[in-house]
């Protein structure tokens, strides 16, 4: 692998995300979609003596992991083979396998400081307070991320078009986001959705994330730990079989 290759590639995709300000306003989305629920719900108690916006700032990072995952990466990769972008790339000296390393590195940079941002937001409207168990925050972190990551590329690999992608990634997202309890416990739910629930990854990831977050063991959720490698595995399976360059 050449390095200073990549690296370029990276600059360049980090260039042409920043051109977009449509694209540029998910930096912040998180943030701002945190603040609208941590304003009405944020003083509310819960347990453990912590606040209701003390539990929300993993749950939503959980969330922009989920929506750069699931939308943003399918949707760039689609519309580079809509615009032939890969067949240009194949008539340079770089192997083709460098642009998804590329992409993949560019949408956790945006999601770094994406995140980095809702933690700031958090901390200086609301005063935060969490007992991080950093080790372990970045291992459920990193797993959170990849298995996400790994969704993307699967749908990248099956779908043809844009317009396809936008219909899907929200048929499927915003199921994923509403079954997850950020916005209503899943308590509040008939039972039969709570028994869905237990396949969706964003309440898996959540757990792991808010349990670290607290400063909790993340063995204590080695269930969710099984379910999220398992669909990282399966996905990436699928994703390198059916990964077409055209």
């Amino acid at each position: 692998m050449n390095l200073k290759q990549l690296g370029s590639l990276i600059e360049i995709e980090i260039k042409n995300f920043l051109r977009e300000p449509v694209a540029s306003m998910m930096l912040i989305t998180q943030a701002l979609i945190f603040l609208m629920f941590a304003t009405a719900y944020g003083d509310d108690p819960a347990p453990g003596g912590l606040r209701m916006v003390d539990l929300q700032v993993p749950s939503f990072i959980a969330f922009g992991i989920a929506m750069l995952g699931i939308m943003n990466i399918p949707y760039t990769l689609v519309e580079y083979k809509v615009t032939k972008v890969f067949k240009r790339f194949k008539g340079t000296p770089l192997e083709s396998w460098y642009i998804l390393i590329a992409q993949a590195a560019v949408t956790f940079i945006i999601l770094l400081v994406s995140t980095l941002i809702l933690i700031g937001v958090a901390v200086a409207v609301f005063n935060i307070e969490f007992h991080l168990d950093i080790l372990s925050f970045l291992l459920a972190f990193g797993l959170s991320t990849i298995t996400f990551f790994s969704l993307g590329f699967v749908l990248a690999a099956l779908l043809r078009t844009t317009r396809a992608v936008e219909a899907l990634t929200g048929i499927l997202f915003f199921p994923l986001f509403f079954l997850s309890g950020i916005i209503i416990p899943l308590e509040a739910f008939p039972k039969f959705l709570q028994d869905a629930a237990e396949f969706n990854p964003v309440v898996h990831s959540m757990d792991i994330l808010t349990t670290t977050w607290i400063g909790n063991d993340l063995g204590d959720y080695t269930r969710a730990i099984i379910i999220l490698c398992s669909i990282t595995v399966l996905c990436t399976f699928v994703a390198i079989k059916t990964f077409r360059w055209e």
